[in-house]
């Protein structure tokens, strides 16, 4: 029958989408050998190709894609074979033919639907290339002169993180917004918006962002990115001076998100909210936390300071001091680490530790001469020296 050559493509066809391409590639192998002028068998040799990137056989891959490619009159499947060709070197790590294979899909197939996809993914080579402007430029072609494809918002995305990480956030800002409004039916207008927020607060547009987070999380329960998102909300309330809503922010982020990689983060800027309530024993509760809980966290030192503080306003000098000691042991800012000297000589002067709070006083004047504290710190040296510690015993 006539009938017999389609069948037995066909049951090849069915043997490759059910996974199994040994066998799919041998039944075409033998098929394009005993018909080989039937009209499948481009299709054949294309499928053939398929078989063997499923199984890792890239060059092999390439050799049939080749067949297709290199026929004439040009075949339908020319385009597609060029752009799997592409992608079996990209599998390879050899993303400079990879580059030249997507290329070459737009240069000799450009009617064909897979040109946008082709140029998208050489943009995304050549930014990890170290070619950014080259890139931008190829992402920028895909935008503007492929704005119904599929992968138009994908490139439009891109474009706005190369920017962003480059720093140049206006024009980020400008592409997340576009997208946002040019692909509102996107899966990747949440991420925008983020990224929207991002750039705010990059550029120090606290208000902002916080609107921008605050419409984020109003608008959506759940999306990819709502814990970055939340977290941020509560940045940058925090920015603006809205602490009782940063307090929300974190406690939910706390709270939902407990695996975060920002979780030591949250705890920190939820006692910073508190402190700057004047909540000190709520400040010193979330702290604690993060001493005993996350000691190797990158907000540790700063947590050491914020600490002692919180004792250091309650009257609590030995904890106060003890906090004090370990900021100036680990700490990094000048501007910090000079209020903490000058704090911890006070802290032992009020535990009526004299010799210990001179050396403090002195240390800070050694130390920082231009100092704010000069004059005070002398002042309670004076006091803290043998002589006058009898009159500070009988006061």
């Amino acid at each position: 029958s006539n009938l017999v050559p389609n069948c037995l493509f066909k049951i090849a066809e069915i043997l490759y989408f059910q996974g199994n391409y040994a066998v799919a590639l041998k039944k075409l192998n033998n098929l394009i050998g005993e018909y080989p002028k039937e009209s499948f068998v481009f299709k054949a040799v294309y499928l053939m190709g398929e078989c063997h990137y499923k199984m890792g056989n890239y060059s092999l891959a390439r050799l049939e894609y080749k067949k297709i490619i290199d026929a004439y009159p040009p075949l339908p499947l020319a385009a597609d074979a060029q752009y799997a060709t592409a992608w079996s070197y990209y599998e390879e790590k050899k993303l400079d033919k990879a580059a030249e294979a997507f290329r070459l899909v737009a240069e000799n197939y450009p009617k064909s639907k897979l040109v946008p996809a082709a140029l998208y993914h050489l943009g995304m080579i050549q930014y990890t290339s170290l070619s950014p402007s080259i890139a931008i430029k190829t992402l920028e072609k895909v935008v503007n002169t492929f704005p119904e494809s599929d992968i138009a918002d994908d490139a439009m995305y891109e474009l706005g993180m190369i920017n962003y990480k480059d720093k140049n956030y206006p024009h980020a800002l400008a592409y997340f917004l576009r997208l946002t409004m040019q692909f509102p039916l996107s899966n990747l207008v949440h991420q925008a918006r983020i990224m929207i927020g991002e750039c705010y607060l990059a550029t120090e547009k606290y208000e902002n962002a916080y609107t921008t987070f605050n419409k984020l999380l109003n608008d959506f329960t759940t999306f990819e990115g709502r814990a970055d998102a939340l977290y941020q909300f509560g940045w940058s309330a925090f920015k603006i001076k809205k602490y009782q809503k940063a307090i929300i922010a974190y406690q939910e982020f706390i709270e939902k998100y407990p695996q975060h990689k920002m979780i030591a983060n949250a705890y920190y800027w939820l006692a910073e909210s508190y402190y700057s309530l004047q909540d000190y024993s709520a400040a010193q509760k979330n702290y604690s936390i993060i001493v005993k809980q996350y000691p190797h966290c990158e907000k540790i030192v700063e947590t050491y300071y914020g600490l002692a503080w919180c004792y250091y306003k309650t009257n609590d000098f030995e904890n106060a001091q003890k906090f004090f000691k370990c900021f100036l042991h680990k700490g990094s800012n000048k501007k910090m680490l000079e209020d903490a000297q000058y704090r911890l000589g006070d802290c032992l002067f009020n535990l009526r530790l004299f010799d210990q709070a001179l050396w403090a006083y002195k240390t800070l004047r050694e130390q920082y001469p231009q100092s704010q504290y000069g004059d005070i710190a002398l002042y309670q040296m004076g006091l803290s020296a043998p002589t006058c510690r009898q009159c500070l015993f009988e006061a």
